[in-house]
């Protein structure tokens, strides 16, 4: 199927114009594929004016930087609009993407087919989320969240070979592209993404810190936080902090990725609407901001805007329980560093989790099922 409508008119010129909004340094080379590969043929009826996320997408093949030949394994088959890219940007070489279940992996197969796409294999995965067949490739991309790397992921991709994965850590998501050394992953970049969904099981925990329901805590499985203690601890008078540190919302994701690499207590608090009416607490983002867990201690990041229609706010911190006020000198730090140095790029190195903890570098080491993962800056 052609990019173009009857009057010759690109189709995919409205999603390209969404991209390079948010992403100027979009290179030619995929900017040529976005346009060669017919958006609507894999998404019918949806408005290409109004992409969810627009950057998503193209930011992980960006990071991907698939060379002609490249043999590539694609994990979450989706519509298969992606394999169809990395087809156009392998050039030929061999795709392989993989569903979590038969329907997604039949929709996608039937797509590729519709428009003649040749060299794509579409795979169930099932509970594996890897190649079947356990082959080697060049490249892995996954274009749903990933909470861990997987270890069949480390088999499947050959050292030198290099993975690029929405990687959920501590709440929050970003793109990070990894190569294999050998013994342990390296990244060479990476970007926070804002939510993704993640397939599968995770290592989530939840429970509710506000008797009423207003408030519930999110956390890893390998942090030691017990709910319990807790329960109410919003009701307590609570130590307000503002840190001087100006920015818009945009940035929320940066400081909690610091925020996650830095304190072993970084977690997630989700206030209801009647939470945030009652006063019960103002997270900067209601549905989802970075906090810090501790005892029966919380504190979270706020964001105040000194007039309702000005783009940029003052980041602050609120913080409840015994342990308030060392909780936001712990916050308050790390919103100070992010501020002095917001380009900062981390570096992230993830080993398999069979790695012995003492052999580990020096580090906050968050730990999953089958990697650990140290983040740096």
């Amino acid at each position: 199927m052609s990019a173009l409508d009857t009057a010759g008119n690109d189709l995919n010129s409205p999603f390209l114009d969404a991209i390079r909004s948010v992403r100027p340094d979009l290179p030619q080379y995929l900017e040529d594929a976005i346009r060669a590969v017919p958006r609507h043929a894999y998404l019918p009826g949806a408005d290409l004016d109004d992409a969810s996320d627009p950057t998503l997408v193209p930011g992980l093949l960006q990071q991907l930087d698939v060379t002609p030949g490249d043999t590539i394994l694609e994990i979450g088959a989706g519509t298969g609009y992606s394999a169809a890219l990395l087809s156009t940007l392998s050039g030929g070489g061999k795709v392989v993407t993989v569903g979590i279940d038969r329907e997604m992996s039949d929709r996608a197969a039937g797509n590729l087919a519709a428009n003649g796409v040749a060299n794509v294999e579409v795979l169930t995965a099932g509970d594996s989320c890897g190649d079947p067949k356990e082959r080697v490739f060049d490249r892995l991309i996954s274009t749903v969240g990933a909470w861990d790397v997987l270890s069949a992921w480390w088999r499947q991709v050959r050292p030198g070979g290099w993975m690029v994965l929405p990687l959920r850590l501590r709440g929050t998501t970003c793109t990070v592209a990894l190569e294999h050394c050998g013994t342990d992953l390296v990244s060479s970049g990476a970007e926070p993404c804002g939510p993704v969904p993640v397939m599968g099981e995770t290592g989530e925990r939840s429970a509710d810190i506000d008797p009423w329901g207003r408030a519930r805590l999110y956390w890893d499985v390998d942090q030691d936080v017990d709910p319990v203690a807790l329960l109410g601890v919003l009701d307590s008078e609570p130590i307000r902090t503002d840190t001087g540190v100006t920015t818009g919302p945009e940035a929320f994701d940066r400081v909690w990725l610091r925020l996650a690499a830095t304190d072993p207590a970084t977690c997630r608090i989700e206030v209801t609407p009647e939470g945030v009416e009652a006063g019960l607490a103002g997270p900067a983002v209601p549905v989802r901001t970075a906090c810090l867990a501790e005892g029966s201690s919380v504190a979270y990041l706020t964001f105040r805007r000194r007039d309702a229609e000005a783009p940029t706010g003052e980041l602050g911190v609120a913080a409840h329980g015994p342990d308030a006020a060392a909780l936001t000198q712990r916050l308050t730090a790390v919103i100070a560093a992010w501020g002095k140095d917001r380009t900062n790029i981390p570096e992230f190195t993830v080993y398999p989790a069979t790695t012995p903890l003492a052999e580990l570098p020096p580090g906050n080491v968050i730990t999953k099922r089958d990697s650990h993962v140290i983040i740096t800056y």
